[in-house]
């Protein structure tokens, strides 16, 4: 009886045209898949809603208990963006874990691993899709919140306005400290699960 024996070749990681997949490829790719989950908008929408209503009800508080005398030490700017600072963060690493974690649960890291084997631009590719998505969130939410924190502290007559010295600063750094906070957990998700995809 005669055996058949097939040579089984295991597939190129390079395209047989010697042209290797780019970085511009693999961001196209992340792209769409950041954006065809439903949990990234709505964790998004989240972030917006969680920042801003914490503001309103940090700001509306205060301006309801405030009495005179209380001008010193009060931070105006730090009261309006409070939110973001500190419920916005944790709303964005969670969504920072799932970028990660979610293609290791499911299996799909080893479908983006043969297709892009070079994991340092794989990763590079999350990290510039998740950092350009969340800043494009995170900044407007905090100029959003300190508008509205403000219009509530009127009463105080302690407010603050953009044109103060470092209030643009203290609002953009509230904005790049919450994406920092979700980079940050990204990170973590990718060390933590570095040895799954064998």
């Amino acid at each position: 009886m005669a055996t058949v024996t097939t040579n089984q070749t295991r597939p190129r990681a390079v395209p047989a045209d010697g042209h290797r997949a780019g970085f511009r490829g693999t961001l196209r790719s992340e792209l769409t898949k950041f954006l065809s989950v439903r949990s990234t908008y709505w964790t998004l929408i989240l972030l917006v809603l969680v920042s801003i209503a914490w503001s309103i009800a940090f700001c509306a508080g205060t301006a309801a208990h405030w009495t005179p005398g209380q001008e010193a030490g009060f931070d105006p700017t730090q009261s309006s963006v409070v939110g973001m600072a500190q419920l916005g963060q944790l709303v964005i690493i969670v969504l920072g874990t799932l970028l990660i974690t979610s293609e290791y649960s499911t299996g799909m890291i080893r479908t983006s691993l043969t297709v892009m084997p070079r994991r340092t631009v794989l990763y590079g590719a999350k990290v510039a899709v998740f950092a350009a998505a969340a800043l494009i969130v995170a900044l407007p939410t905090g100029f959003a919140c300190f508008f509205i924190g403000q219009a509530l502290l009127v009463r105080t007559h302690v407010t603050a306005t953009l044109s103060q010295p470092g209030v643009v600063r203290a609002v953009i750094g509230a904005g790049l400290y919450v994406v920092l906070c979700g980079l940050f957990a990204y990170g973590l998700g990718a060390i933590l699960l570095r040895n799954r995809d064998a």
